[in-house]
């Protein structure tokens, strides 16, 4: 029988017998892919541990624990034999540090990856051979120094697809050019597509600050306004405004900003 694409779940077949079974198994293994948390031990990976695809697939949560040396943690990046395109949560109790790769069996690294220190958390995306923090590695109640989104769709023309408050006193600091902000799309753009970053003050106006360009090769390239640093104090609103004509084919855009610290 067939299986899905990113979970590798099993689908139910035209006119089959026993039908509630498959459902049955269908709806366990989406309960797992969504809500269970496992628990992996380190103490015996001599600094690697490659997951099983089964233990990727069937948990959303990570905590390492019980690592003897730094250790390379390989994620597959591919599922049933297609892409990996996965939202996961990451925690670091193993006591050194863990650095996150998605690879194929060679366990090569050719992509980008995350390292996250003992005691710190994230959640991640995992794109094909690449692995984001999206939510800003932490290791409990550290100050957010990222703000993030995903956007699954394709950008309606004059809409804004994200927009966020801004609650850090004094001000949030974002360095000139967006500098060490990270954006991938699951889908290329037809055409060389590109997003205003705007700032929306505490009366309601919006400004332009900046810009997300997008290649028809799927680079994510940043700019500021006049190459500058941008400022925002609580209460502004940092946004991403879609003002070009819709693209035909861009779709997934998911994008971190980096503040300064």
């Amino acid at each position: 029988m067939a299986q899905s694409e990113l979970l590798d779940i099993l689908q139910a077949a035209s006119n089959q017998a026993n039908l509630y079974t498959t459902i049955n198994d269908i709806v366990e293994a989406l309960e797992y892919a969504t809500q269970r948390f496992l628990e992996v031990d380190l103490s015996a990976s001599n600094g690697e541990y490659p997951f099983d695809t089964e233990d990727f697939v069937r948990n959303v949560a990570f905590r390492f624990i019980d690592a003897n040396e730094t250790n390379e943690v390989f994620f597959p990046s591919t599922v049933n034999g297609n892409d990996t395109y996965r939202l996961i949560a990451v925690i670091n109790a193993s006591g050194a540090q863990i650095e996150c790769i998605s690879t194929d069996e060679t366990l090569t690294a050719t992509g980008e990856t995350v390292t996250l220190a003992d005691g710190e958390s994230a959640i991640l995306i995992i794109e094909r051979d690449n692995i984001y923090a999206i939510g800003g590695a932490g290791g409990g109640g550290s100050e957010l120094q990222t703000y993030s989104f995903f956007f699954p769709g394709t950008p309606a023309q004059f809409f804004y697809i994200y927009q966020n408050v801004m609650a850090v006193d004094p001000e949030v600091v974002f360095p000139a050019n967006f500098a060490g902000s990270k954006g991938r799309v699951m889908t290329n753009p037809t055409a060389a597509y590109s997003l205003d970053v705007r700032r929306r003050n505490i009366g309601g106006t919006y400004s332009y600050i900046g810009s997300i360009d997008i290649t028809t090769g799927g680079v994510v390239s940043f700019t500021t306004n006049f190459g500058t640093a941008k400022s925002l104090v609580p209460g502004e609103v940092l946004a991403v405004y879609a003002p070009n004509a819709d693209d035909a084919t861009l779709a997934g855009l998911s994008v971190t900003f980096v503040r300064e610290a």
